[in-house]
């Protein structure tokens, strides 16, 4: 296995002082009945621990790599750990019939890749382990840089260096060999690089339990007889057409930019969640959110926005630039309705500081290729005669239309008591 960085402190609760998703100490009680103590819904949870046992992580994984061996690495298992028990504190406040807890584990595979499925009657959250290194390493190779993020903390003792998100997205493990290993010199943008994977890999995890938590992944078995919502394998299923493929990933980016958002700005403020000078703000702290999210999507959908020729119609995810669009909307949408964030942004500066992070994330991805940021290149948008953002409303309608005609199909799967109009 490839030796990576340490993933550095996990952001804090307010509330208890304890890490909000990923503490690196195992609280009071099991891990696996972490879920089941807790007061809000917990009768909604079935506690048949026999559903717990770990040969369901290595059923629902077995076509996939298999579960990680948690002996590898103490760090990355309280990771693990603390993000099924986090998950699982979601599942008891919002599941609306009796289910059994919810399995998260990583996977033992290099690729970029997370899923969410049903096995055994339990809903189940797979994640790649290449996914949680990938992140790590891309944000700490982009703080390592000190053309990247140049106000953070101290670039001037950074030494530019090259890195291919590209190569790595594809497998970790083969990459190792050939990619270097960077780290921040300074610790302020250490910080700041392990508090973006942070965000990167919380939003991907709410993302996930969309697929479930919305029905989708009972549409899918439903509807195809597969019964894995794969970010990646999806595309290959049968009977799945690219706008159904596509409008659920809309649901499931909205649903996980804006719980992640809101984690950040309910426990306490970023100051307190986030824990780093340059995300204490409430304007520096969405900068960040959107250049995590922008990062994760341009790590999937592998092409700069001068280099994309359609919006819709391919089977895989939207591309990067259209997938920024529909989350920034629904993150302003949260600042329009949402008192602990109204009082915090406009709409206009909400959509400012999403657009400043785009062009952040796509000059970062071309400064770690060795190449020049040229915006006028970069935001090229010819194939869009009426213009790139007239091109993503029209899409983002379209997926809204047919939104409404799942919406209608997924009331019987849902776990919740309402899905988003």
């Amino acid at each position: 296995m490839q030796k990576i960085p340490g993933f550095g402190p996990a952001p804090r609760s307010a509330e208890n002082g304890s890490s909000y998703i990923e503490g690196l100490a195992d609280p009071q009680g099991s891990w696996a009945d972490e879920g089941l103590r807790l007061s809000h819904g917990a009768d909604k949870l079935a506690r048949n621990k026999s559903l717990m046992k770990t040969d369901i992580l290595e059923k629902a994984f077995r076509n996939h790599g298999g579960p990680w061996n948690a002996a590898e690495s103490a760090e990355i298992a309280n990771i693990e750990k603390a993000m099924e028990a986090r998950i699982r504190r979601t599942q008891c406040a919002n599941y609306q019939q009796v289910q059994s807890p919810i399995r998260f584990g990583f996977v033992n595979n290099g690729s970029f890749n997370a899923f969410a499925t049903l096995c055994e009657n339990t809903d189940i959250i797979g994640m790649n382990l290449g996914l949680l290194i990938n992140l790590n390493n891309l944000f700490l190779a982009m703080m390592s840089h000190p053309e990247i993020l140049p106000k953070v903390g101290n670039p001037g003792v950074e030494q530019p260096k090259l890195y291919d998100p590209t190569k790595a997205a594809r497998g970790i493990y083969a990459a190792a060999a050939e990619t270097p290993l960077l780290s921040p010199n300074d610790p302020v943008r250490k910080d700041y690089a392990q508090k973006l994977s942070w965000i990167g890999r919380s939003f991907i995890l709410e993302h996930e339990f969309c697929h479930l938590f919305n029905g989708h992944v009972d549409w899918l078995q439903n509807h195809t007889k597969s019964a894995l919502f794969d970010e990646i394998g999806a595309s290959l299923i049968p009977g799945l057409s690219s706008l159904d493929r596509q409008t659920f990933e809309m649901d499931a980016d909205c649903y996980g930019a804006t719980h992640t958002t809101l984690a950040i700005f309910r426990n306490g403020g970023p100051s307190k969640v986030l824990e780093n000078p340059h995300m204490s703000s409430p304007e520096d702290a969405l900068y960040a959110v959107h250049f995590a999210l922008y990062s994760v999507f341009r790590i999937f959908h592998n092409k700069p926005i001068n280099e994309i020729s359609k919006l819709l119609g391919d089977r895989n995810h939207p591309p990067a630039i259209l997938r920024h669009f529909i989350t920034a909307a629904a993150i302003s949408s949260r600042v329009d309705d949402n008192e602990t964030m109204k009082s915090q942004f406009t709409l206009e500066q909400c959509s400012e500081i999403g657009g400043r992070a785009v062009r952040g994330v796509e000059a970062a991805f071309l400064f770690l290729q060795g190449r020049k940021w040229d915006p006028k290149i970069a935001f090229n948008a010819e194939r869009f005669p009426d213009g790139l953002q007239k091109a993503c409303s029209t899409a983002a309608n379209e997926l809204r239309a047919n939104w409404k005609k799942l919406r209608e199909q997924l009331q019987r799967f849902m776990r919740g008591e309402k899905l988003a109009e």
